[in-house]
């Protein structure tokens, strides 16, 4: 009579997946526009690495980069985290995540002539250019 035994062992490995996500504190402003990026991601500090696109053709591999906006427009920014023991990559795009305005153009004129008695009341009329905001 043979026994035959069969064992099975089995191994359950549980990866755990980043949860990649970014903030900054206000995602609109005027040319220059700085805008400080936060990671808010599962993976920080030394457990990842970053690659930053912020729209406009630069980059970044700073976890919380600080980024300059030259140019009016819309920007989507992707951030990319790679995992330093290798198990996973996970990214996030946002689109049209940060706007950039051109600088308001301030401006009046005067209704009227500039000659009187005092005190003299000079009415005037706005003649500003707002840049997709409102000028207060």
């Amino acid at each position: 009579m043979r026994l035959i035994c069969l064992v099975i062992t089995l191994f359950f490995c549980y990866i755990s997946e980043a949860q990649v996500d970014f903030s900054v504190q206000s995602q609109e402003g005027c040319v220059p526009y700085y805008v400080q990026f936060t990671n808010n991601s599962s993976i920080s500090g030394t457990n990842g690495f970053y690659s930053w696109d912020f729209g406009d053709g630069t980059f970044s591999s700073i976890e919380n980069p600080i980024k300059i906006y030259p140019a009016s427009g819309s920007y989507d920014v992707k951030l990319v985290i790679n995992a330093t023991n290798g198990q996973y990559t996970d990214s996030l795009t946002k689109l049209g995540f940060i706007t950039v305005y051109d600088l308001p153009t301030a401006d009046f004129q005067f209704l009227s002539g500039l000659s009187g008695c005092k005190p003299l009341e000079l009415p005037i009329q706005d003649a500003s250019v707002p840049s997709g905001t409102a000028i207060v």
